[in-house]
């Protein structure tokens, strides 16, 4: 069975990571050399190829893949 994160991007896994850390927009951004309203595209994008309905639920998918570390 596939992971859904395999659907992501590399740019679109970079931003999921960073999201699923509690980073917001703004950080990602200027971590990443994006401006804020990319990020802000790849949030929803990441939302839309991993069905989920929000950031928490990203953090979730995340935790459950062990991608998570705090």
């Amino acid at each position: 069975d596939a992971s859904p994160l395999d659907r992501l991007s590399e740019r679109k896994m970079q931003v999921m990571l960073q999201l699923s850390q509690g980073e917001s927009p703004l950080q990602i951004s200027s971590r990443l050399a994006l401006s804020p309203k990319t990020v802000s595209t790849y949030k929803h994008r990441v939302r839309d190829k991993l069905r989920v309905d929000d950031t928490q639920e990203i953090y979730a998918l995340a935790g459950s893949h062990g991608l998570v570390y705090r």
